[in-house]
């Protein structure tokens, strides 16, 4: 008999799985261009915004590292006001506002290479030796993203959706289970 898939989306979805999610708050940050990035998530929305050097763009990808939970990031990345009322928030409704006012664009190239990028991500995430051993122990079962609002990374609302960050899961999973010495 076939093994159920992993869904996986937020903590209290599947706690046992969240590690799988760009969410997951790692305990040892991923390090990039000798910044710390604490989630898939800070460092994939900061990759956005590489393509350009001027010091806006430096400034606005410091402002995605640093914000304090995957969620702010994620609307930061995406420059989408966030619609509840707190000191944080007005600060990062303030920084997307002015992200736009300075003509801070994603760049336009990142349709054709986000899947690239994000697969570069999740090796850097699964360095961890304990979180590799985490995603081998999920066997041969299938990954899914069960997520209602995004059919790209994930399921889709109608579990149609493309899933590519589980897939991508399964892919370095193999690739993990097939060439254990290269880790």
């Amino acid at each position: 008999m076939d093994s159920p898939p992993i869904r996986f989306h937020g903590y209290n979805y599947n706690p046992e799985y969240f590690f799988l999610s760009n969410f997951y708050v790692l305990k040892e940050p991923i390090i990039y261009n000798n910044i710390k990035f604490y989630s898939t998530e800070h460092l994939y929305q900061y990759m956005k915004f590489t393509h350009c050097d001027n010091d806006n763009y430096v400034y606005y990808r410091q402002c995605i590292a640093d914000a304090k939970t995957p969620y702010f990031t994620k609307q930061l990345g995406n420059q989408r006001l966030i619609k509840y009322n707190s000191i944080y928030i007005d600060r990062c409704n303030k920084i997307i506002e002015w992200s736009k006012q300075q003509n801070i664009i994603c760049n336009p190239d990142w349709e054709n290479v986000k899947i690239e990028v994000m697969g570069f991500i999740l090796l850097l995430k699964f360095r961890d030796p304990t979180l590799r051993d985490y995603l081998i122990g999920t066997g041969d079962r299938e990954i899914i993203e069960h997520t209602q609002t995004d059919p790209y990374w994930g399921s889709g609302f109608d579990d149609k959706g493309h899933n590519y960050l589980g897939k991508l899961l399964m892919g370095l999973r193999k690739t993990f289970i097939d060439h254990p010495e290269s880790y």
